[in-house]
């Protein structure tokens, strides 16, 4: 048996799945009793699932299909997790020095164009170091009609933040964001403002967030929990807790998007159709 295969090998299973009678050191025992031979614990349940465990058993019956079914990760499995979360938290990083650069009275849009152009740099980077992810992923779906429903999806999306801002204004008095005006106020016209607020994330976030990390993300957990983490990320980026809710429901649908299509142009569009409706109706107001 070569090594890849004992990897997907249940310990104390036999390879056709059925569980043995007899009673062997479980995976996973301190090294001291599997050396010595000392008798395991006795165990009532099964750690995973609950079920009654019955002494003859060395794995659950009940389990172990499922543990086949998914290996336990091996060390190159394991390393683009490390450089996923090392991505996020550089990421992250630049966020918070951001705002704190923002706090100390630095000119705010000065500071978004910068970090803007700084985010750009790093995920094109990191991007092209995972080129042989991401490029299976810059191919359009296979159903060419989810590249008409992702627009729409950005404007469900766009209704809906736009509701939860009025309703968080008129309930607690939170200031209602403009992202146009620190351009503005610095100088800066309406081409750098699409930049920086429709085509910078559209295309760098999600290749970040629904390419890199939800790829490497994958390899350890279904595919909900993939969506899930990875909206979970893409919320707390942003930093803005009056937003959470709608980043949170906008990153659900990117993953849901990425998910079900394999491509990276549905989760672009609803990114971009989202955050291009907010900036046109700011300009629509002047």
């Amino acid at each position: 048996m070569t090594a890849e295969e004992s990897d997907w090998k249940t310990p104390g299973v036999p390879q056709g799945g059925e569980a043995t009678g007899e009673l062997s050191i479980q995976a996973g025992a301190p090294a001291d009793l599997a050396a010595t031979g000392a008798a395991m614990p006795a165990r009532k349940f099964c750690n995973v699932c609950g079920f009654p465990w019955q002494p003859q058993w060395t794995a659950c019956p009940r389990c172990a299909p499922r543990v086949a079914l998914r290996p336990s990760l091996t060390r190159n499995e394991a390393n683009p997790l490390t450089g996923t979360f090392c991505l996020y938290f550089v990421l992250l990083g630049i966020s918070v020095i951001s705002i704190s650069a923002i706090a100390m009275d630095a000119r705010v849009g000065d500071t978004v164009v910068a970090v803007t152009a700084l985010f750009a740099a790093v995920i094109l980077v990191w991007s092209a170091a995972m080129a042989p992810t991401l490029l299976p992923l810059l191919r359009l779906p296979k159903n060419p009609l989810w590249l008409a429903v992702a627009p729409l999806m950005g404007v469900g999306t766009f209704l809906v933040a736009t509701g939860l801002i009025n309703l968080f204004h008129r309930a607690l008095n939170v200031a209602i964001l403009n992202y146009s005006q620190p351009f503005t106020s610095a100088g800066f016209g309406r081409l750098v403002i699409f930049l920086c607020i429709c085509v910078e994330p559209a295309v760098c976030e999600e290749l970040a967030f629904r390419g890199i990390m939800f790829s490497s993300l994958r390899r350890a957990l279904s595919g909900k929990e993939t969506v899930l983490v990875t909206a979970l990320m893409f919320m707390m980026l942003h930093l803005m807790p009056v937003s959470f809710p709608h980043l949170l429901l906008l990153g659900l649908i990117l993953g849901y998007l990425r998910l079900k299509t394999d491509s990276l142009y549905p989760s672009m569009l609803v990114h971009f159709t989202h955050n291009f409706l907010c900036i046109l109706f700011e300009w629509m107001r002047w």
